[in-house]
């Protein structure tokens, strides 16, 4: 299995260097950006247990025992994720997308912008203060609040950090974007500990990410580099400071090396999935299939569970409840992080898998054919470069965390592109790329 993995690596290693030459010689298809993510949360933790070896997980962690070093679970789980890539790798070397980001809008336009966000985020900020929850979102501690009233504020955080990055995306010119980059970092910060997650960070230093390539803001491809390893050396520090505040921080190896690959890897949470689809025990995580597709439907619909009793619950409370190792469906007071794969396989089976790649590019595909990319209207080209923007966010966070985690996000966003597609008169142009 060993050997398996260090072909699968070098393979998927090998897409990915032909990724990024494509992208830095002009190809902007946004099909890049979830490759990226798809790699570090299902490739990387291959590697790791080729040149460091399998974490040595502790005995509540039954769904990650009964799967580890099981060949079938292994090699199904191998065939996934290559499959997955290497249909994203050619569906991002067939389409050139050729929006302009570079585009530079006028004065007054970002002017006007800028001030509004400025406006809404001292908004935010002023409601926030003035909550119950102040000294929670102080000490950092938004993770542990759940009530509705709570929640409502945390997707304010996220609002907080979105609106950070739509003033930092609109501004084309180098010096000025430093500027507002200083100038926004406090309330983005702020917005990061209204919500308490890991994942709003996330979002934050991609967008920024996005914003400097998309943009061509540095215009140098050293520049670019230097700014990408930052950011993500910034994340790292983020993710250390946020293991000390939540007391995951160890001494023993093993034990960080764990939690590590408990945080930042999908792969295991996959392999529990293939594990229950091949041995198709009674111990199954879902009740029924599409039943968490149900979730999403019922909660688009604004169905409570005071109407229906029996309505579903977000795919992660079902598999934690089975990957802790119980008989029937129970509620704790934590979910395990899932990604969209572990989801489709359990709704759908293996299918799922299939048909996973040609659902997210046709999604891709909806998202570029609803902006506009040559209209004269000036409006309508920095709406399409939010749209854009927000929208490769979105699809990189299905392979990093759950639908359910940002689901009001997705159904605004859903609801606009719904609302551009019937209304825009202008459509995305595409070419083929040639061989480079």
């Amino acid at each position: 299995m060993i050997l398996l993995k260090m072909i699968f690596g070098m393979i998927t290693t090998y897409l990915l260097y032909v990724l990024i030459r494509r992208f830095l010689k002009g190809n902007k298809n946004i099909v890049f950006f979830p490759l990226i993510v798809l790699y570090i949360f299902n490739v990387i933790p291959v590697l790791l247990d080729v040149f460091i070896g399998r974490p040595e997980y502790r005995s509540y962690r039954i769904g990650f025992i009964n799967s580890q070093d099981d060949f079938h679970t292994e090699l199904v789980y191998l065939i996934i994720i290559l499959y997955i890539f290497f249909l994203l790798f050619r569906f991002q070397g067939k389409y050139i997308f050729f929006m302009n980001f570079q585009e530079s809008f006028k004065n007054n336009t970002i002017k006007v912008i800028t001030f509004m966000g400025y406006f809404a985020m001292i908004i935010i900020v002023v409601v926030s203060l003035l909550t119950p929850y102040r000294s929670a979102i102080i000490q950092y501690e938004m993770r542990f609040v759940t009530d509705s009233v709570g929640s409502m504020l945390k997707n304010l955080g996220i609002f907080l950090v979105l609106i950070c990055l739509l003033i930092l995306f609109i501004e084309k010119r180098c010096q000025m974007f430093w500027v507002k980059f200083l100038s926004i970092l406090p309330f983005a910060i702020w917005g990061i500990m209204i919500n308490g997650k890991k994942a709003v960070f996330f979002i934050f230093v991609s967008g920024i990410i996005l914003a400097v390539l998309l943009n061509d803001v540095f215009g140098k491809t050293s520049f670019k580099v230097l700014f990408i390893i930052l950011s993500l050396m910034s994340m790292i520090l983020y993710l250390n400071f946020y293991s000390s505040v939540y007391g995951q921080e160890q001494d023993d190896f093993q034990v960080e090396y764990e939690s590590f690959r408990v945080e930042y890897g999908r792969d295991d949470t996959l392999k529990t999935v293939i594990y229950d689809e091949i041995n198709d025990d009674n111990n199954s995580i879902l009740e029924y299939r599409g039943q968490t597709f149900l979730f999403y439907i019922s909660t688009v619909l604004f169905i409570r569970r005071e109407a229906w009793q029996k309505k579903p619950y977000p795919y992660a409370i079902y598999f934690t409840s089975y990957y802790t190792g119980h008989s029937s469906l129970s509620l704790l007071n934590y979910t395990m992080t899932t990604s969209i794969i572990d989801e489709f396989v359990s709704n759908l089976g293996f299918i799922g898998v299939a048909i996973l790649p040609f659902i997210l590019v046709w999604f891709l595909k909806v998202i570029m054919k609803s902006v506009s990319n040559d209209g004269n209207n000036l409006n309508d080209r920095i709406l399409s470069q939010i749209v854009v923007l927000v929208g490769i966010v979105l699809i990189m966070l299905l392979f990093a965390v759950q639908i359910s985690a940002f689901i009001y996000l997705w159904i605004v966003y859903i609801l606009l592109l719904l609302v551009l597609r019937f209304t825009n008169k202008y459509r995305i142009v595409f070419g083929r790329l040639g061989r480079r």
